[in-house]
């Protein structure tokens, strides 16, 4: 399917293609992807053939979204008065999102795990450049990524001329108990990568975490009788909770940044792990700047429940799942015997009922395809596109 599909596109040489596609069509459409984004660097946009019928309210101005920042564009920005209350804002500093897909299949071993990076290339939010890395399988602490960190780092300097002062990494992907862990791999391999490039540089190191059960509600009022009157209502989207109910030896919160437009609004606690530049950047900075970039996600109008660049990152991390599932099936093809675990469990390469899982990441050959198939094209990282949008 890859070579008719390239050889399809290279006849037409188009700029940008759309692509229609039945439900149950997974196989098809993750082959489609592999060629636009990785084989062939041509930006792209997935349809459903049922929701052209449909035609929801909306689903046209998402779908011009996701074309407009795919062809280089920007749907929103914060304003000038939101930038200046962000008294970081008048450095050079940078903001790194990381996160992780595990995917979804009933063999833990068969498939591994991938982790997206994506980090600011400027003050305004506007230009995000992005990293992709697979690991093993369900593991929520990544191995060395000081490779992934020195590339947006030389990225951002690329673009701006020199370094960040202050790096702001948004990680996600680990529970409460885990945090402890990234303090020996995550933040010395970000410190190692500062070593290397002999930059001086700060860090405010924030884990997200949105697997909790903490929900907030409005406080209630009284009737004429002195009853309690209980609000249906949902709290409203800018709340931030800091005492109280945090850890009292942490520097942790709860911010609620979005707009619960279906039953309860679920807020996000963060839990600032590091910050070395405390004399300048303070807890209401961290806390201001995670609110702003709820606001700059641009498939959409509406604040978000975490921030943009975590959003990215974890969209980056899917794709790669999708990429590598056409990645799997055509090495195994092509070499018997290799990854018949398949990238999405049952509907793997021709693995048969009751036969044991493959372990993908234990093969040399599948490892290497699949660090290699996941990649974006040179084209669309250079021009800075998201074009897992």
């Amino acid at each position: 399917m890859v070579a008719e599909i390239t050889e399809c596109v290279q006849h037409f040489n188009p700029k940008f293609v759309f692509g229609i596609f039945d439900r149950g069509t997974d196989r098809m459409y993750s082959d489609w992807k592999a060629v636009m984004d990785n084989h062939l660097g041509i930006p792209s946009q997935g349809l459903l053939n049922q929701t052209i019928d449909r035609n929801p309210r909306g689903c046209i101005d998402n779908i011009l979204f996701k074309v407009n920042i795919k062809c280089g564009g920007n749907n929103n920005t914060l304003t000038e008065n939101g930038l200046d209350n962000l008294k970081m804002l008048h450095r050079y500093f940078m903001v790194i999102g990381i996160s992780l897909s595990h995917g979804q299949t009933k063999d833990e071993d068969c498939k591994p795990s991938y982790a997206g990076f994506v980090g600011s290339t400027d003050d305004t939010f506007r230009s995000w450049v992005s990293e992709v890395m697979v690991t093993e399988a369900n593991d929520a602490v990544l191995p060395q990524i000081t490779e992934k960190i020195k590339n947006l780092l030389h990225a951002y300097r690329a673009s701006c001329g020199r370094f960040p002062e202050l790096l702001i990494v948004y990680r996600d992907g680990v529970t409460r108990t885990q945090e402890g862990e990234l303090n020996r791999n995550d933040l010395r391999c970000i410190r190692e990568a500062f070593r290397q490039l002999n930059a001086q540089i700060e860090l405010v190191f924030v884990v997200v975490n949105k697997m909790h059960r903490t929900r907030f509600f409005q406080k209630p009022t009284k009737n004429a009788m002195g009853a309690p009157v209980y609000s249906r209502d949902n709290i409203p989207p800018g709340l931030i909770v800091d005492d109280q109910i945090v850890d009292p030896y942490g520097d942790d919160f709860y911010l609620a940044s979005h707009r619960g437009l279906l039953g309860t609004s679920r807020p996000i606690r963060y839990n600032i792990l590091v910050n070395e530049d405390s004399k300048q950047t303070d807890a209401d900075d961290v806390q201001g700047l995670t609110m702003a970039l709820c606001y700059i996600y641009q498939r959409c109008t509406l604040g978000v429940s975490i921030p943009a660049p975590l959003y990215y990152a974890n969209l980056a991390a899917a794709r790669c799942a999708v990429l590598a599932d056409s990645v799997i099936r055509h090495t195994a093809a092509s070499n018997p015997g290799r990854g018949q675990g398949g990238a999405r469990g049952g509907r793997g390469g021709g693995r048969g009922r009751g036969a044991p899982a493959a372990p993908v990441m234990a093969d040399p050959v599948m490892r290497q395809a699949i660090t290699q198939g996941i990649v974006q094209h040179p084209f669309l990282k250079e021009n800075q596109r998201l074009s897992f949008i």
